[in-house]
């Protein structure tokens, strides 16, 4: 039995805990209540013995507007808000010949309208003014004298005043929350859409690795192929198989590199953009046997890490398309550091082992575009010169800048 008792009575603090935490904590439920038994123990102790008739008409017709407005509230909003005011007015009629028993309602009718959030603030000071007048109408036949008149004027003001402060508190109260709320939603989408720019961003890390290294392997089985095909003396047998053992080495890159691409794509790169492009170039260099030069120019400082993965990125697809498209082409890289940025230029000139490049195609270029409009930065790819600026005829260049 006690603990059964216990737990009823830890049931009921918990319920009442509840109706503070969920109900208004100014014009709820507990509220209406205490407000009712205040009105209650004011009519009961303040009524005068010898009230007329109407008195105690309006006295109950007030009582039972505020029941009204008590209990249907929230079920019939402007029935309950118009009872409200009604049972206030109610009240202050009877203000003069019953005295504090018609006070007390008035007081908690008028501070309860004033308060509440619902009705507005002309339909407030409306009710006041009413109120006001009714109030003073009842009790001049009563007073005689001037001072209670004004003492209750006065009352009168100083609870309008208070309801209508703690009114514009709450509403304030209520704006920041929903403000809260507006930017809570717009930080989720703020997240999801990250998310799915990290998802975009992890599809073109990949296919710049993929493209790299599968464009490089078809190069090189190319190069075998013709060698095999050809194979006229025993070093053009050797010669395939060098390439073919390239080409495995490449595709185990690749796939080192597939398997890194993910996670390293949150940490900051290891080395800085020139060393980076500079490696890049290295790998190129020593995987198809080409002339690879890297210029850069300016003062070297460091970028955002999206801008120089980008860069780095766009040189290694812009090396691959060289290898593929004009295979034994020398290639020159320039990284030039701008005031607004940086820039980088792959240029190559026409193939020197023509029948050897691998087939055209791919998303290459749309890649590396999206990659360097995703930080800011803009893609020009296409033929330039003629012969007259020393790089040789159909110049093949691309040119990424990205900003600070």
């Amino acid at each position: 039995m006690p603990i059964r008792t216990t737990e009823g009575v830890g049931r009921l603090r918990r319920a009442a805990v509840g109706l503070w935490v969920s109900d208004d904590p100014e014009t709820g439920k507990v509220i209406r209540v205490g407000a009712t038994g205040i009105i209650l123990w004011g009519l009961l102790t303040g009524a005068p013995e010898h009230a007329a008739v109407w008195v105690w008409a309006a006295l109950g017709a007030s009582l039972t507007c505020w029941l009204v407005f008590a209990v249907g509230d929230r079920a019939v909003p402007r029935t309950a808000m118009a009872c409200l005011a009604l049972s206030t007015v109610l009240a202050a009629a009877a203000a003069g010949p019953a005295g504090s028993a018609a006070t007390v309602p008035v007081f908690v009718g008028m501070g309860t309208y004033a308060l509440h959030l619902r009705p507005s603030v002309r339909s407030v000071l409306t009710v006041f003014a009413v109120e006001l007048a009714v109030t003073l109408a009842s009790m001049w036949p009563v007073e005689q004298r001037v001072e209670p008149l004004l003492l209750h004027v006065a009352l009168q003001t100083v609870v309008l005043l208070f309801g209508l402060r703690r009114r514009q508190y709450r509403l304030q109260a209520r704006q920041t929350e929903r403000l809260l709320e507006q930017t809570r939603a717009a930080q989720q989408e703020r997240e999801r859409a990250a998310a799915l720019d990290e998802r975009a961003r992890i599809a073109r890390d990949l296919h710049d690795v993929l493209a790299h290294s599968l464009g490089a392997l078809g190069v090189q089985l190319d190069v075998a192929e013709s060698l095999l095909v050809r194979g006229r003396d025993g070093q053009d047998v050797e010669d395939a198989v060098e390439r073919v053992r390239r080409s495995r080495a490449m595709a185990a890159e690749g796939l080192r590199e597939a398997r890194a691409v993910i996670a390293a794509l949150r940490a900051d790169p290891p080395a800085s953009l020139p060393e980076s492009i500079g490696a890049i170039a290295a790998a190129h260099r020593g995987g198809h046997g080409v002339r690879v030069d890297v210029d850069v120019t300016g003062t070297p400082r460091p970028l955002r890490p999206a801008a120089e993965l980008a860069l780095s990125g766009t040189a290694r697809e812009a090396l691959t398309n060289a290898a593929r498209h004009a295979p034994g082409a020398p290639t020159r890289v320039v990284l030039d550091y701008t005031d607004a940025g940086a820039r980088l230029a792959v240029c190559n000139g026409p193939a020197e082992r023509p029948g050897s490049a691998g087939g055209g195609g791919g998303f290459g270029l749309a890649g590396m575009a999206e990659r360097l409009a995703s930080v800011g930065g803009t893609l020009r790819a296409g033929p330039e010169g003629d012969g007259s600026d020393g790089d040789g005829p159909h110049v093949w260049r691309v040119v990424a800048e990205v900003p600070e």
